[in-house]
């Protein structure tokens, strides 16, 4: 397998702000500097300084005097610029947290592969810098080395993820399908429709405030406002509709309406049968 810069868009996605303005700056010019023909898609989130009715997809423009050269920047780095016009604050995951700002992350990372346009993409937040292609060859190497597809595979080619907060399930908090979202690397035609996925509801936020957590959840289970973390969220909503024709969409529905964070045993057990 060989996969070149030319081959390769990068998705830049998260919030510009005036206190994180020169991070993300120097962020996008170090992957122009290391992909130079790769195509780079610059997608924000939410900003207070930027100006949303004069900004468009080949330039950004600004309000604010003093952030005019960050404007500069990402015009003169950045191929495609996409925007975020319907995310909106929701309360907290966790009891005590700060607000929740997933809608701000799925809108911002949909709108922003929207404008890829090459076979492989690297989706990334604006704060993760990848400084050299290491990461492409490591995919590379897993890819010819251990990637097997089965019978249910969905990708037509691996997905590469972190494994920072890609969570366990039979550890301390058990959450199934918690996979990491700092970034995904594979083919545009399989993370595409990762994050085609609807904004999260209020709904869904607050669905612990009226209904009742399992007998035995434990403590930082009953600690959750949402119906599952915002990880889950993201990678149920694309299972349950990529499986909806096999019969692992059991196992989604099971987490889904049951409970997501028991029975995973269950889980296994219907991973057995159907195999």
């Amino acid at each position: 397998m060989k996969i070149d810069n030319k081959s390769i868009s990068i998705v830049i996605h998260g919030g510009c702000f005036e206190k994180n303005a020169a991070e993300v700056a120097n962020i996008l010019i170090n992957y122009r500097k290391t992909f130079e023909e790769s195509e780079i898609i610059f997608s924000i989130s939410s900003s207070d300084f930027i100006d949303f009715d004069l900004s468009n997809e080949k330039s950004v423009f600004s309000f604010k005097k003093n952030m005019v050269s960050f404007c500069h920047i990402v015009n003169k780095y950045a191929d495609k610029i996409a925007y975020s016009y319907m995310a909106q604050p929701l309360p907290p995951v966790f009891r005590g947290a700060p607000n929740c700002h997933a809608n701000h992350m799925i809108e911002s990372a949909r709108n922003g592969l929207a404008l890829a346009s090459r076979e492989f993409v690297l989706r990334t937040r604006n704060d993760l810098l990848f400084k050299d292609r290491s990461i492409v060859e490591e995919y590379i190497k897993l890819s010819e080395n251990y990637y097997r597809k089965g019978k249910y595979t969905v990708f037509s080619s691996p997905v590469m993820i972190s494994s920072l907060y890609t969570l366990n399930p039979f550890a301390g908090g058990r959450l199934p399908f918690h996979y990491s979202d700092w970034f995904n690397f594979g083919k545009l035609v399989d993370i595409r429709p990762i994050w085609d996925v609807p904004l999260v509801t209020l709904d869904f936020m607050t669905y612990y405030s009226t209904n009742y957590y399992m007998p035995g959840s434990k403590e930082k289970e009953r600690n959750f406002n949402s119906r599952t973390a915002i990880e889950q969220y993201v990678y149920f909503s694309f299972f349950l509709r990529n499986l909806i024709n096999s019969g692992l969409i059991i196992i989604t529905m099971i987490t889904l309406l049951w409970n997501p964070y028991r029975y995973y045993w269950i889980i296994l057990l219907f991973l057995i049968f159907i195999t």
